[in-house]
């Protein structure tokens, strides 16, 4: 946490120069707040219950997510007044149960929080210069139980770890992807 204002400033000269900047981020759980460790923290779990009052706008952990999103806000704006595009992959692995957030399907699961993620940070902070990017993992093949919706992603990824990418896992994204681009957003192998 005490490197993102360098990190930021990294992304503005790497932008400057030429690159493409991508942000990726490990969130902590709110009912942890943040810094947090690796483990348990960014790997950890939410009772049903928490996730409940999570994904319920004006709860005690609805309130604490969107403070947590208000931090990151300031970085993104800054981002944004530099003119610096970059490539976001919040919440990644979707459908990976070893993150707080992930390995919770259907509309009330992790699609869920990457909308109320998405809404915040585009409509009530203005974050306009961000390609938001939907990863799951190729952990199964329910992927549509973790789509957001195509408004709420620009590019769809698959993080490929167990047999490399293959010629299914390719023609599983295009068909989730709706038309978008699909992108491997890590790989193994």
């Amino acid at each position: 946490i005490q490197a993102r204002p360098a990190m930021i400033a990294e992304a503005k000269n790497q932008f400057a120069a030429g690159a493409m900047v991508n942000l990726m981020w490990h969130a902590c759980p709110p009912t942890l707040g943040e810094p947090c460790e690796w483990e348990p923290g960014v790997k950890s779990t939410l009772s049903d219950t928490q996730w409940s009052q999570l994904i319920t706008d004006g709860s005690a952990l609805n309130n604490k997510w969107k403070s947590q999103l208000d931090v990151i806000a300031g970085h993104l704006q800054s981002l944004q007044s530099a003119g610096v595009v970059a490539t976001f992959r919040p919440l990644h692995e979707m459908n990976q149960s070893a993150f707080w957030w992930g390995g919770r399907a259907g509309t009330n699961g992790t699609a869920r929080l990457y909308q109320i993620t998405h809404d915040y940070l585009v409509k009530q902070k203005g974050i306009t210069n961000l390609i938001w990017i939907w990863s799951t993992q190729d952990l199964s093949t329910d992927l549509a139980s973790y789509n957001p919706g195509a408004g709420y992603f620009d590019v769809a990824a698959l993080d490929v770890y167990s047999s490399g990418f293959i010629a299914a896992y390719y023609n599983m994204m295009v068909g989730l992807a709706n038309g978008k681009p699909i992108a491997i957003g890590e790989c193994g192998t």
